[in-house]
């Protein structure tokens, strides 16, 4: 075999780069999923939808691998596609965001008027623990 042809130590060069794109693509995944609820709040996203948590990481992580792909197959940095697969992630990111604000906006909507939330209330009078206690036991198994 011989290791001077430049069509194979291209083909080499390829095969580590979508390796690396495997890793950058599953790396970015993992970022998104642990900045997401530092950022829009975990309570939020436990109400949202699974669909939501599922797709949108995933396009977003995909887009900046699209992005890195069309930044290291060009002579320049910025040309169309990057710029493309740049305002791609921006809208996926904005969707995100979205998409938690809207959750946010709508977290209270499945109350019924008038029914208790769960704020804290604090109670003037005593209270009797062992009314509590049998109260408990009534109940019981």
């Amino acid at each position: 075999m011989n290791t001077d042809d430049p069509s194979l130590s291209n083909t080499v060069g390829i095969g580590y780069l979508r390796v690396a794109y495997v890793c950058e693509f599953w790396l970015v995944l993992l970022c998104i999923h642990v900045a997401w609820p530092q950022a829009g709040g975990q309570a939020h996203l436990d109400i949202m939808g699974w669909h939501w948590k599922l797709l949108l990481p995933l396009l977003l992580s995909a887009s900046v691998v699209g992005l890195t792909a069309a930044a290291v197959s060009g002579e320049v940095f910025w040309y169309f596609r990057s710029i493309v697969w740049l305002l791609v992630a921006l809208v996926l990111a904005l969707a995100m965001g979205l998409v938690t604000y809207y959750y946010h906006l709508h977290e209270n909507d499945n109350l019924e008027d008038g029914s208790p939330t769960e704020t804290a209330a604090f109670s003037r009078g005593k209270v009797d623990l062992r009314d509590q206690v049998s109260s408990i036991r009534d109940v019981g198994p």
